[in-house]
């Protein structure tokens, strides 16, 4: 999924897309996670994209979880910077600001109850977004984030937007390690998870054709990482939904590793 700011008809109905997809399914009754790399745009896109769905007769509710943010472009119904902050946290406990934002994700869970309690989290009645931390560590790897989102699951359907910087997506190399983070995801929070390209107007034509070749027509993408893999020591690498990719020098078979045992005799 691709989505920028300026008009464009074809990436509207993709935008469009998306929304028939999270919205039709599951009604207005879901939590909507937006998770992504610091800096990929995921309060801009929660400010507009909420703006976007009241526009079209949706009821929605925004939730910041993000207590390292100075400022976000829209008004919270629930705002975790008025329990704590990492401010707060850092001069609390005497700690760095990594420290701080993972003190942080303990306070989430410690506090989860009293959070949950509060009517923007109300369910079944409206789209509620939840702004994660700038820091994806917290909802991917820390325990915290996952049984957060356990709890959000027992209450209404819960799935997760996860944008990809089309600025990190200068080559092949760089937009699988990208988009990969957003299945790693899907696999650590078990929801499902909606892999979105952001910022596409900000890149050039090359690095825009690129995205849109591997999107739209994702075989491609296996035939790239071939040519790439080749001559790494017959090692082969199995790409789920694509098959085998890899190459193997001569006398050896595609997928084997290690050396080969001699003949008896």
């Amino acid at each position: 999924m691709c989505f920028h700011d300026y008009d464009d008809s074809h990436y509207k109905g993709v935008r469009e897309n998306t929304v028939k997809y999270s919205i039709e399914c599951l009604g207005d009754s879901v939590y909507l996670l937006v998770a992504g790399l610091a800096g990929s745009g995921k309060t801009t896109l929660v400010a507009n994209y909420s703006k976007w769905l009241r526009k079209n007769g949706h009821n929605v509710r925004v939730v910041n979880l993000d207590p390292g943010a100075e400022t976000v472009p829209y008004k919270p119904d629930f705002d975790v910077r008025n329990l704590f902050t990492v401010v707060d946290i850092m001069k609390k406990y005497n700690l760095g600001p990594n420290g701080a934002l993972l003190k942080a994700s303990e306070l989430l869970l410690e506090r989860s109850d009293e959070i949950l309690a509060d009517p923007a989290f109300k369910p079944y009645d409206a789209i509620v977004f939840i702004d994660t931390p700038g820091q994806l560590e917290v909802f991917m790897f820390r325990t915290e984030g996952r049984k957060f989102v356990r709890k959000l699951l027992r209450r209404a359907p819960t799935i997760a937007i996860f944008l990809v910087d089309a600025q990190l997506c200068n080559n092949v190399g760089d937009f699988v390690s990208s988009w990969t983070l957003s299945l790693f995801l899907q696999i650590r929070l078990d929801i499902p998870v909606i892999p979105v390209i952001n910022k596409i107007d900000l890149v050039g034509e090359e690095e825009r054709k690129l995205i849109e070749t591997i999107v739209y027509e994702p075989e491609t993408l296996k035939e790239v990482i071939v040519k790439k893999l080749h001559g790494l020591g017959g090692r082969g690498l199995a790409l789920p939904g694509l098959g085998h990719a890899g190459a193997a020098p001569s006398g050896r078979t595609p997928g084997r590793a290690g050396p080969r045992r001699p003949s008896p005799g």
